[in-house]
């Protein structure tokens, strides 16, 4: 989980709030947009993981399913649609306090994740694009999230040139 915040920690180095408002011409999403949707999907995804979740009497381990899952979600070419819940809707002043957002909700997750007891893996959780997936599978999509926006957020930085 650490990476993956320190990619989107990295991502906005240096970046303006002006800069963060800009918006590509090809009409996507801002660096402050997809900031906002980081944090917000990542408040989503741990209410999913803690207060949704189905116990399975058998623990639900596919390694090769777990790798796929976790290479879509780094995989930039594969275009994804993201839920409404978390797409972004200007609840955040500031790229500042959208990186603040998305902080104190990975700190609550990392904290759980360290102090959960629970075998993840006899959980289901319905995710909104992976469908049911384990709860093991989930904190995967979870912890990768921030590292597929840091690369939509660098590839935008070079479009915009900054």
């Amino acid at each position: 989980m650490s990476e993956s915040s320190k990619a989107l920690e990295d991502a906005v180095q240096g970046i303006t709030e002006e800069h963060a408002a800009g918006r590509p011409t090809s009409g996507g999403w801002s660096i402050a947009q997809i900031v906002e949707h980081v944090g917000v999907s990542e408040e989503q995804m741990f209410f999913a993981l803690t207060e949704r979740f189905r116990p399975v009497p058998n623990p639900i381990h596919d390694a090769e399913r777990e790798n796929r899952l976790r290479d879509l979600i780094l995989d930039r070419g594969e275009k994804m649609i993201s839920p409404e819940v978390s797409r972004p809707a200007g609840r955040f002043p500031t790229l500042a306090a959208a990186l603040s957002h998305f902080r104190q909700c990975r700190a609550r997750t990392v904290q759980y994740v360290e102090h959960c007891k629970d075998d993840q893996r006899r959980r289901s959780v319905k995710h909104p694009l992976a469908g049911v997936v384990s709860g093991y599978e989930y904190l995967l999509i979870l912890a990768s999230h921030p590292s597929r926006h840091a690369g939509q957020i660098r590839e935008l930085r070079a479009t915009m040139g900054i």
